[in-house]
């Protein structure tokens, strides 16, 4: 790792309640990243589309963890956008 970089533990869930998976991210990690990990665990999610939150904040997928204000042991919601 290099200087600045930590890990952080994250928690997905689903405001439907199917998603309940935890992974282990650096905090300079782009959070597009993560999403990709998640649909590798729950493939039926990648031909919806959804959105993240973080306590309460709508995730930019372009941006890192640390950009995203996503912090060790947080919990991201995965909600989708209805057709």
């Amino acid at each position: 790792m290099l200087p600045g970089e930590e890990l952080f533990t994250i928690k997905f869930i689903s405001i439907d309640q199917k998603i309940n998976y935890n992974t282990v991210a650096k905090n300079t990690d782009n959070f597009a990243k993560l999403e990709s990990s998640l649909y590798d665990k729950y493939p039926k999610y990648k031909e919806t589309e959804n959105y993240f939150l973080v306590n309460g904040n709508k995730l930019n997928k372009h941006k890192t963890l640390v950009e995203n204000k996503i912090k060790d042991n947080d919990i991201l919601t995965l909600g989708i956008f209805d057709e």
